[in-house]
């Protein structure tokens, strides 16, 4: 009897999981087709910052990001922030430049460009990453970078793979 309970328990639990699941993936359809909507729509007559923000609006809906922002690699090597969605405007400083390094202590940025590889880490990992610096995130509206995923936009360039950026 009590295995009976214990495998229809379990069963029960799987199938409320799997309730739960849904709506939240009917979601994030729903919000894909409204993203590829709006930027059929707007994205050919944007102007190229309204495209960007337009663009990381809907990552961080997708995501349950609280910000997103795009980084481009400029004529000179370095990369360049280009555009923000969810973060503080005026101190997000569009424009700056950040070189790619593999240097401890030489920020986050630079080092994941490097690396052209997706970059996830959170908590103490994101904090302890030997290419972080320390201080307050002064561009995000809580302050607070609990978690980090950063993809690298890459070109195939013959065998190599060129950065163009990073999401």
């Amino acid at each position: 009897l009590i295995s009976v309970l214990i495998s229809q328990s379990a069963s029960a639990i799987d199938n409320a999981l799997l309730q739960q699941r849904r709506p939240r993936r009917l979601d994030k359809i729903q919000l894909l087709s409204k993203f590829s909507q709006e930027v059929i729509q707007q994205l050919p007559a944007a102007k190229e910052a309204t495209q960007y923000r337009l663009i990381l609006k809907y990552m961080a809906a997708i995501l349950g990001a609280e910000g997103t922002s795009l980084l481009l690699v400029d004529r000179s090597g370095q990369l360049e922030k280009k555009a923000c969605w969810g973060h503080i405007e005026e101190n997000f400083d569009v424009g700056r430049k950040f070189e790619i390094h593999n240097r401890k202590g030489g920020g986050l940025t630079g080092w994941i460009a490097y690396h052209k590889q997706v970059f996830s880490a959170h908590g103490k990992e994101l904090r302890s990453h030997p290419a972080a610096t320390a201080g307050k995130n002064v561009h995000l509206k809580s302050g607070i970078c609990c978690s980090l995923l950063s993809m690298p936009l890459l070109t195939r360039s013959g065998d190599t793979d060129q950065l163009l950026g990073i999401l």
